[in-house]
């Protein structure tokens, strides 16, 4: 799959399988930050799916949009993400 190869770079994955309610309920990222301790002020959910930037939004997170993913860039800004991100280094600026 293609999750093997790039497990090592991320302390943990949630994938549709690992959740009863996909996008953009936020029951995965709720998930992610219960297993990670984190807090929602010390979270940033970055994607590039209309659904991904919903999902942040309800989980009371900061969202940031990519434009290389499969999502349309005007769809994502039509959900008002925190970010933007039209290239990778754009990441590097916050």
């Amino acid at each position: 799959t293609l999750i093997k190869p790039i497990s090592r770079h991320f302390a943990c994955i949630i994938g549709g399988e690992d959740v009863r309610r996909l996008k953009p309920d936020p029951e995965g990222i709720y998930r992610i930050l219960s297993i990670l301790e984190k807090e929602e002020e010390n979270t940033l959910m970055i994607g590039d799916m209309p659904e991904d930037i919903i999902a942040g939004k309800l989980a009371g997170i900061k969202t940031g949009a990519v434009k290389w993913g499969l999502g349309d860039w005007k769809n994502l800004l039509a959900e008002n993400p925190d970010y933007t991100f039209e290239k990778y280094k754009d990441l590097l600026r916050i």
